[in-house]
């Protein structure tokens, strides 16, 4: 009987270890977790502001592409010249704006996978 309760011990020890351990476990994956929604919220801020920023440099270059297209209008002669300018101001743009397009896509997932975690 001295055998049957020393063995029971044992086992409710490894009981014991095994529920500690798990609760460890439990606490640094909730650690982890917190982390990275911590981490979340700093990159959706984060990309709130480039987003603004790229916004506003969209918007500028949108100026400085109708600025340059009612150059063109002016002068026959820099025409060439003024095309060539405005090719590569639009091609910036469209780059731009893909980026801002990115960038969205980017911050809308981030807001999934922060309700996701939360």
């Amino acid at each position: 009987m001295f055998e049957k309760s020393k063995e029971t011990y044992q086992k409710v020890s490894y009981g014991k270890d095994a529920a500690e351990e798990g609760r460890k476990l439990v606490e640094d994956v909730s650690s982890y977790f917190g982390m990275l929604k911590e981490t979340f919220i700093a990159m959706d801020k984060e990309i709130d502001e480039s987003m603004a920023y790229i916004d506003g440099i969209a918007g500028r270059y949108a100026d400085v592409q109708k600025q340059v297209e009612n150059m063109a209008g002016m002068s026959e002669e820099t025409a060439a010249s003024v095309q060539e300018v405005l090719a590569t101001v639009e091609n910036q743009y469209g780059r731009i704006t893909e980026i801002n397009t990115s960038i969205r896509e980017i911050h809308e997932m981030c807001r999934k996978l922060k309700a996701i975690i939360a």
